[in-house]
């Protein structure tokens, strides 16, 4: 091929041009307010993709717009989809941002706004190295697109849209944008993500707030019944205290483990500024193995009585607690779900009335460790960075993976460029540009790579 670092520095004002529009629109899906952005960004969207691709639409039938593209068939070149979103988190100047988070800027070498690294970034890494190859000739491989608008808000417009157009998405192997990388200068490929089940706990006792003298010791506590179900939910050495949760947990391949144990980063450097006295969890396990390949309970917020200033000397009548549980292969959401509960009640005081709510529910996925796709990405960074990705696990939740594990393919490949310490979700977001720059070099090659992967 010809010298693509050369070409991405011909055209790299460009792509930043092209990323900075795409940058610019507020399109936060959690916003009402923000409803004309979403619509505006995913019809400039449709114009880009349509210029680039060949067809490109939009569906809001199902919920704020999908967007779907597609180059026109050939019929001896393997078909690659590639997955993204459009929509961001919200953000305001007063959350720490020391520029204006929808005013792209490049500053010290590094690409700043909001959705710079989920997912706007990545996506037109991607894109760029579309149009790159595009102006070379034709494209190696058949390209499908779907991008969805609700990502960040949990919607689920594009599960409807796949459920009914899934013969339009056939293709041999899908390609997440939605993906971190490993480190400055290193990609990533990801080929696993917890799955998760999420729960609020109601604890109800007097029909109202009572004076903790008059009634302390005497009438029952919610928020003390609720806190000792919480602390009787995880053991001292960090293992859940959930009958049969870890009875379908996959044991962690002796080859995995190895890699793991083998991967350059510290546990310091994984947890950047964080400033903690110590990790816990179970020692038998690696750092990296208790967050990528265990499950893990998690309290995510608990409300009781008076938490105003001063005292306030109150017995509440009720407590509340939200907590997530995040599950590995080969357990089930609804199985753990159901566990979940009865150990709840199981721990309850029956002197307090316990209702437990389930707010949400993914899949764990597990991917492409080796095969051909993966074969062409590692190609294509060791030529381009040097460095094979690194191929890692992540402890968070991509519920969308295992949809499209379920109904499309199995074939998933997720390559990513960003940092750790990028911020996404948080203040001054950021995508250091050489990883940019060297993001769609690798990832023009990789689609070269890929013609036969067929």
């Amino acid at each position: 091929m010809p010298d693509l670092a050369a070409l991405v520095n011909e055209r790299i004002d460009s792509f930043l041009g092209t990323l900075f529009c795409l940058l610019r629109f507020k399109s936060v899906s959690a916003d009402p307010l923000c409803r004309q952005e979403i619509s505006r960004c995913s019809d400039w969207l449709v114009d880009y993709l349509r210029k680039l691709l060949g067809h490109a639409e939009a569906n809001a039938d199902y919920g704020l717009p999908v967007v779907y593209a597609e180059t026109p068939a050939v019929s001896d070149r393997p078909t690659v989809l590639l997955y993204g979103h459009y929509d961001v988190q919200p953000a305001q100047s007063e959350d720490g941002w020391t520029t204006d988070p929808f005013e792209p800027q490049v500053i010290d070498g590094r690409i700043v706004a909001r959705g710079i690294a989920d997912n706007k970034g990545p996506l037109m890494v991607y894109l760029s190295a579309l149009e790159l190859l595009k102006a070379l000739g034709p494209l190696p491989v058949n390209v499908k697109i779907i991008l969805e608008g609700e990502e960040e808000s949990a919607g689920d417009a594009i599960v409807k849209y796949i459920e009914a157009h899934r013969e339009k998405l056939r293709c041999d192997l899908i390609i997440s944008t939605d993906a971190g990388g490993f480190g400055r200068g290193r990609p990533a490929l990801t080929y696993g993500y917890r799955g998760m089940v999420y729960k609020q706990i109601d604890v109800v006792g007097p029909n109202q707030d009572l004076h903790s003298g008059s009634f302390g010791g005497l009438v029952p506590n919610p928020a003390q019944a609720l806190v000792r179900i919480l602390d009787r939910l995880v053991e001292p050495d960090g293992k859940i205290n959930v009958p049969g949760l870890y009875d379908k947990v996959r044991p962690i391949d002796p080859e995995e483990h190895e890699r793991i144990a083998a991967l350059p980063r510290t546990t310091e450097q994984y947890l950047g500024g964080i400033k903690v006295k110590g990790l816990v969890g179970e020692s038998e396990f690696l750092p990296m193995e208790r967050l990528w390949c265990r499950p893990n309970l998690c309290i995510n917020g608990v409300v009781s009585g008076y938490t105003g200033a001063g005292a306030k000397t109150v017995l509440p009548a009720r407590a509340s607690a939200k907590l997530s549980v995040r599950i590995v292969p080969d357990q089930k959401p609804e199985e753990i779900s159901d566990l979940l509960d009865r150990a709840i009640l199981d721990l309850a005081d029956p002197a307090v009335d316990v209702t437990i709510e389930t707010l949400g529910t993914a899949e764990p996925f597990l991917g492409l460790r080796t095969g051909p796709a993966v074969d062409a990405a590692c190609r294509a960074s060791q030529e381009v960075a040097g460095v094979e990705p690194a191929r890692v696990r992540e402890g968070g939740t991509v519920p969308i993976m295992a949809f499209f594990k379920r109904h499309l393919t199995d074939n998933i490949l997720a390559l990513g460029f960003t940092t750790p310490d990028c911020g996404a979700h948080g203040p001054n977001e950021f995508f250091n540009l050489a990883d940019f720059r060297q993001g769609i070099q690798i990832v023009g090659l990789m689609f070269n790579y890929l013609r036969n992967v067929k």
